[in-house]
């Protein structure tokens, strides 16, 4: 048997990872940086409160949709990290495309230089 949480431990994990997105001194939110490799590909900034409190251990990400646009460099996204308002990081995971289990699911792994991107959701699940 595996070791699980207390549903209020959970949000609170969930609320402890979404509050440290908003720790540092910078104005802007934090970030969510889409990578090819260690190279990011776009950034998207969040709000300067970043997430809604938990709700069945889970945090969405607050003033979604966001738009941005890719950089200077063609990328195939496979990772992510998330960052809080100095860029510390905070979150890193995998990016595939939809079905093939990544921690973030995209429609299209490949962006083109000056491409428009649009971040539609974003959730933090606290594990069981």
């Amino acid at each position: 048997m595996s070791v699980t949480h207390a549903s209020g431990i959970r949000d609170a994990i969930a609320n402890l990872v979404a509050d440290a997105h908003d720790v540092g001194s910078a104005e802007s939110g934090g970030s969510l940086v889409l990578r090819d490799g260690a190279t990011a590909a776009v950034v998207f900034r969040f709000a300067g409160t970043a997430f809604g409190a938990a709700a069945a251990a889970i945090v969405t990400l607050a003033s979604t949709p966001i738009e941005e646009t890719a950089g200077d460099d063609a990328a195939e996204l496979d990772n992510f990290i998330t960052r809080d308002k100095d860029d510390g990081q905070v979150l890193a995971g995998s990016i595939t495309a939809v079905g093939m289990g990544g921690d973030i699911e995209v429609t299209n792994t490949n962006v083109a230089n000056g491409q428009d991107c649009s971040l539609e959701s974003f959730t933090y699940t606290a594990p069981a």
